[in-house]
């Protein structure tokens, strides 16, 4: 039964049911278009959050491994120090007892070149501060030295 002209019921429910899935095929379009923004936005987020995580990770390693060579070199700088203070004491005790030998020579023997040039090499070794101003130099240590313990 057909009209003509007109239009049937089977074809007016095929339009409608036509402009039904047009609108429904556009709403799930826009639906994936703003979720593939929002999942874009997240996955975005989501790597760098990765990423700041691995940098906090690494700072916390690399302040970790400075604050050991730190350590290390602290405690090598004192064995170094007390190493130093030792052999200071050390060449104290060798420039007394050369002190002591060469008064005894200075008594049998006072133009001794042997002494003499001695003398000299010591003293080019490490020369002895002149104690004009001593004062001032025990304040300049002190000072450098700083408040003492």
């Amino acid at each position: 039964m057909s009209d003509a002209g007109g239009v049937s019921a089977g074809e007016v429910g095929g339009i409608i049911a036509g402009a039904i899935a047009i609108l429904a095929a556009l709403g799930k379009g826009a639906a994936w278009l703003l979720n593939w923004k929002d999942a874009r936005a997240n996955s975005r987020s989501a790597k760098l959050q990765v990423w700041h995580d691995e940098l906090t990770s690494r700072e916390a390693k690399l302040d970790a491994e400075i604050a050991s060579r730190l350590t290390r070199i602290e405690e090598k700088y004192e064995r170094l120090e007390q190493h130093h203070f030792d052999v200071l004491i050390r060449f104290e005790r060798q420039r007394n007892a050369y002190r002591v030998l060469a008064a005894e020579v200075i008594a049998v023997a006072p133009h001794s070149a042997a002494l003499i040039q001695a003398q000299m090499i010591l003293e080019e070794a490490m020369p002895v501060p002149s104690m004009a101003g001593g004062a001032q130099l025990l304040d300049d240590i002190d000072t450098a030295e700083g408040p003492a313990t």
